[in-house]
């Protein structure tokens, strides 16, 4: 199996550094330079990625990992074609991945739609969906402004105007706004590796993605019991919506990755697959909610698992099974819209989509009191602060947590009391 080192070249220097990356494969090394550069003190080698007090520390790790992520798609396509692999095979093939830009190609714009096309080759369809939406955006935002984009003119005050463009002028959320800005910043970072780009204002801290914390839903593990027991006898589609809806559920994982296990995955019971998203390879062990939803679909279907349907197809099914499962809790949903702090009531059944069973995973194993830091290596978090906004409880919920951690102390101390009089414990004091 691969694996990938990330180091400095020169961790001592008083000056930036080039990042590297080693990949080891079969007994060999090999050594690649990423092109990106930072300050020792900004690089944490433990992590291997750049610090976040590092202004673009974001942009730097994504470019990084984009390497190992191109790199481990090369050796794949190179096993594949039973090719050597060498440093020239793996430098060349990452070439083809990547189809380098046409460098007399100026336009800003017309480089994002080429930068698209190649892209589509080595990240998930949801991001190319997001960057072909970003470059339509742009192209509506050029248009309005009756003024050509320019790599030089993506700096403080395009951000400032394009922000209030799309939350003003598109009544777009924050969220979905801070989502096309990022792109931008994508872009931007990948016309500068290519050398068609030197300005570097979309570094600067007030080119930022804007982002709140929304109050999504999960479900609770009684909720999900109601769900996995309705009888959905003479509804097949969705009934097969709501069983691969339970495996999300009690495997943390995303859509796209729950709905693409194949039987190489699930060994000795555990399942392990490499996440579209992010390229991390993850290990989950098969619930036994999901093991009785295997030997159902047993024979059926050749994973075991029920065929997966277009996503805006398993919501539009998900919110009538949560309708049928009685979730008509009040949920006040609170988020910025054109720029104006908004509250919306909805029924609990009304949100519920594909992702809310990976947040249902989180939640409840988070409420258990399974150890974060082992969530966190199935859900791919990279920080617990990430984690614990993603994660959802109520402030009821929380409290409630401490309190049973309280009597939990308590119980241990009158237990530790109790074998102290018994004799069990012995208390042994010394005298000078």
């Amino acid at each position: 199996m691969a694996s990938i080192h990330y180091y400095l070249r020169d961790p001592k220097s008083k000056n930036e550094t080039l990042i590297y990356l080693a990949l080891s494969f079969e007994g060999r090394r090999y050594k690649f330079s990423t092109i990106e550069s930072v300050l020792p003190k900004f690089w944490n080698s433990e992590e291997q990625k750049v610090r976040k007090t590092h202004p673009g520390h974001q942009e730097i790790n994504d470019s990084i990992s984009k390497k190992g992520a191109d790199l481990l798609t090369a050796i794949r396509l190179l096993k594949n074609l039973n090719q050597r692999i060498s440093t020239d095979t793996l430098k060349r093939k990452m070439d083809e991945i990547n189809k380098v830009v046409n460098k007399e190609n100026k336009s800003f714009l017309g480089f994002i739609e080429e930068y698209i096309r190649a892209a589509e080759l080595q990240v998930a369809e949801g991001t190319i969906k997001s960057y072909k939406t970003t470059l339509a955006v742009l192209r509506r935002f050029q248009q309005s402004r009756n003024r050509r984009l320019e790599f030089n003119s993506i700096d403080l005050n395009f951000h400032d105007e394009f922000e209030m463009y799309l939350q003003k002028k598109l009544n777009y959320a924050k969220n979905t706004a801070g989502k096309h800005i990022k792109n931008v910043k994508v872009f931007m970072r990948q016309a500068t590796e290519r050398g068609l780009n030197n300005n570097m204002e979309f570094l600067k801290k007030g080119f930022r993605a804007g982002k709140e914390d929304i109050d999504n839903i999960y479900l609770t593990e009684e909720e999900l019991d109601i769900i996995y027991n309705l009888d959905l006898s003479g509804a097949e589609k969705m009934e097969h919506v709501r069983d691969l809806f339970i495996v999300g559920c009690w495997t943390g994982l995303r859509f796209s990755d729950f709905s693409q296990i194949k039987n190489e995955n699930i060994k000795d019971g555990i399942i392990t697959l490499r996440m579209q998203k992010t390229g991390d390879l993850v290990s989950i062990p098969v619930h036994p909610v999901v093991n009785k939803i295997m030997l159902k679909y047993k024979g059926k279907y050749a994973n075991g698992l029920p065929p997966a349907y277009e996503n805006q197809v398993m919501n539009v099914n998900l919110k009538e099974i949560g309708k049928r499962a009685g979730l008509f809790e009040e949920v006040t949903i609170r988020k910025t819209k054109g720029g104006k702090k908004t509250e919306t009531v909805f029924k609990k059944y009304q949100l519920v989509t594909t992702h809310t069973a990976r947040r249902s995973f989180a939640t409840n194993l988070y409420k258990q009191g399974f150890p974060s830091i082992s969530i966190m290596k199935i859900t791919g978090h990279r920080s617990e602060k990430n984690f614990l906004n993603y994660i959802k409880l109520a402030p009821r919920e929380n409290a409630e947590k401490l309190r049973l951690h309280w009597a939990q102390l308590e119980e241990e101390k009158k237990a530790a009391l109790r074998k102290s009089k018994n004799g069990t414990l012995k208390i042994v004091r010394f005298t000078a």
